[in-house]
């Protein structure tokens, strides 16, 4: 998504640098291994903790994500 978002606005000229930015934080949000929206479904932001919520309790997450 980030790498879509930067080559768009890269596309778009001058007037596309806000959209290439905005692309470079999906790209930091994996290379430091954070989750922008689990913590709207009550789950950890850090990928190893989700990881481990996510094993605990597989089916209730499950339901609750697909909710959202």
């Amino acid at each position: 998504m980030g790498a879509g978002l930067i080559g768009l606005g890269l596309g778009r000229g001058q007037k596309g640098w806000p959209l290439a930015a905005l692309g470079l934080l999906p790209l930091s949000m994996g290379a430091f291994d954070l989750s922008a929206l689990a913590p709207l479904a009550g789950l950890p932001a850090q990928g190893e903790q989700l990881r481990d919520a996510l094993d605990e309790d597989a089916d209730y997450y499950v339901t609750r994500i697909g909710t959202l």
